[in-house]
């Protein structure tokens, strides 16, 4: 979130909170607030219309975050499949262990981590495969490998077509990492 759109919204959050206390000092009495309400506020019209157009504003936004809240999907683990044999239900940790099952014939990467998040269509299932691979190693090439495995393992339990595959690779330096491996197994002499 940028850092103007946060301002703002603290801004009218605040001034929102502000006409929620001017408007409840009105109706039961809060000590010095409602003398201050009644002397500044209530008096000016143009105070009145400011502090009313602020509610009606606060009233529309909390009144289309309920119905976001009541509309919008739940981050589901499973989803729905249409085939010729009906509806079945898909749970997100079988497309993740086929697709682990697909990326056992990459020998070359290490810690592979495979996230996937559906969407309100099978087609918009997202998968993201992240692992680690050796500097010296064709980085890109298996990558595009991995790409096509993981996009086959959950296409495979989906039986859709999967758009959103992405990869992230983390390159280390095998030669380092097996030197610090053998100066940490030496004996200990005291």
């Amino acid at each position: 979130m940028g850092g103007l759109r946060k301002f703002l919204q603290i801004l009218f959050s605040l001034l929102v909170l502000l006409a929620v206390v001017a408007t409840a000092s009105i109706i039961y009495p809060i000590p010095y607030v409602s003398d201050f309400v009644d002397q500044y506020i209530v008096s000016n019209q143009m105070l009145v219309n400011t502090v009313i157009v602020l509610l009606s504003l606060a009233f529309i936004y909390f009144a289309v975050a309920l119905i976001w809240a009541l509309e919008a999907p739940a981050k589901s683990r499973t989803l729905k499949v249409s085939n010729d044999f009906g509806e079945v239900k898909v749970n997100r940790d079988t497309v993740v262990n086929a697709v682990h099952q697909e990326l056992l014939d990459v020998k070359q990467v290490s810690h592979k981590d495979v996230t996937v998040k559906f969407g309100r269509k099978p087609e918009n299932t997202k998968v993201t495969v992240n692992y680690a691979v050796d500097k010296n190693q064709a980085v890109q090439t298996i990558s595009n490998k991995i790409q096509e495995k993981a996009s086959l393992g959950a296409e495979r339990v989906i039986g859709t077509n999967i758009q959103n595959v992405k990869v992230s690779a983390a390159p280390y330096d095998a030669s380092q990492v097996s030197q610090q491996g053998r100066g940490q197994n030496q004996a200990r002499v005291r």
